[in-house]
């Protein structure tokens, strides 16, 4: 009388050569098929009969015979089938193992791997490995070959979840997906780059794991707006600059967040109008707080306070901020007239500026109190008298 395994394994050899006809052809229809007769002899397995799920930051194991037929004829295929059997135990046992967290980058261009310390790595695409969604991610795509990088964060341990457990799981992949933008979204705080984050997804560091699974999975991109026309280099004052975002107290990165989002946008838009706009809510949204009253004169001079070294530069900052938003509420109230040389000066201007105070309260590492600079001439490391 023959065991279970060795029942098993008579069927994965007497269907390997039309397996393999089948993973060469896949898109024909091979008769008779050769992975029924596999699944039958799995579903009469007592170790392999139990359906089950497993999930890993929510990339998922799944074992179900109907589609683990394939996997374990294809390891059959190349290493025996005594092997496939053996490798489909050791799966079957896995309870932690590592994933890699990998997103697409665009705008971004990137000569060699940069590592910071939160962990993220920044790479050339075509050093991911080849899982199906990075050799999908390292394939020519035209007018986006000049966008060459990729995110990717390793995580050495990871306990599998149960089918209950999942949406707890996949929301950690999330929370890294997010810590991923945020330092691309970092990348802004150079003078010229405006990255974003395309699809996201995990793979198994184990490959063996790899040949597991049974679907590909991703996470669309979440960006707003276009990519950026072209790729701007990471280079090393780049990398430090994220470093200092990286290294500041929370609330002080928490404030910078949304300034720095709308300048990555702002940099993107087509029209000079939207621009504005998306600069006018990043200088808000780290100036003004509360405050109520004439919005332009609170934002000119509580900006001009924050920048400016002497009054002469203080009266040109207030002076550049209030023609910046001329533009912005032209806009914002419908005018459709054409824009001038001056307009587009007047918010490349705007834009620098935004750049320079999320630039400075980085820099001072404290949360801006533009309320108290009113009434103290400005931060403490920017005050002067005449």
């Amino acid at each position: 009388m023959t065991t279970p395994d060795e029942n098993l394994i008579k069927v994965l050899d007497a269907h390997q050569s039309a397996a393999r006809q089948a993973f060469l052809h896949p898109h024909e229809r091979i008769e008779p098929d050769p992975f029924e007769p596999v699944r039958v002899a799995m579903d009469a397995h007592p170790d392999f009969a139990k359906e089950e799920s497993r999930f890993f930051l929510g990339r998922q194991l799944y074992f179900n015979n109907h589609s683990q037929a394939s996997n374990l004829l294809r390891v059959a295929v190349k290493g025996g089938a005594p092997e496939a059997l053996r490798w489909y135990r050791r799966i079957r046992a896995v309870r932690n193992t590592g994933v890699r967290v990998i997103a697409t980058v665009y705008g971004l261009w990137v000569a060699s791997p940069v590592t910071l310390s939160n962990g993220i790595k920044i790479v050339q695409r075509r050093d991911l490995s080849n899982h199906p969604n990075s050799l999908a991610a390292k394939a020519p795509s035209g007018f986006f070959n000049g966008h060459n990088a990729a995110a990717v964060l390793e995580i050495e341990s990871v306990a599998a979840a149960s089918r209950e457990q999942h949406q707890k799981s996949h929301q950690r992949f999330l929370e890294l997906v997010e810590q991923i933008r945020l330092v691309i979204t970092a990348c802004t705080l150079s003078d010229d780059a405006a990255p974003t984050v395309g699809e996201a997804w995990i793979e198994f560091l184990d490959p063996e794991l790899e040949l597991a699974t049974v679907a590909r999975s991703w996470q669309m991109s979440r960006h707003e707006g276009r990519h950026a026309d072209l790729p701007a280099t990471i280079d090393d004052a780049m990398a430090a600059w994220i470093e200092k975002y990286l290294q500041l107290p929370q609330d002080v990165a928490s404030k910078c967040r949304v300034p720095m989002e709308r300048l990555n946008l702002a940099r993107r838009r087509l029209h000079i109008g939207d621009q504005a706009i998306d600069a006018g809510v990043g200088l808000e949204s780290l100036l003004l707080g509360d405050s109520r009253g004439d919005l332009t004169h609170r934002l000119s001079v509580r900006t001009a306070l924050l920048l400016g070294r002497s009054l002469k530069e203080r009266k040109e900052v207030k002076d550049a901020v209030r023609d910046f938003y001329e533009v912005r509420s032209t806009r914002v109230h419908g005018n459709a007239a054409p824009v001038s040389d001056q307009d587009r000066e007047r918010v490349a201007k705007g834009l620098h500026l935004l750049l320079r105070a999320i630039r400075a309260v980085i820099d001072a590492r404290v949360m801006p109190a533009p309320a108290t600079w009113e009434l103290t001439g400005g931060p403490s490391e920017n005050r002067f008298h005449e």
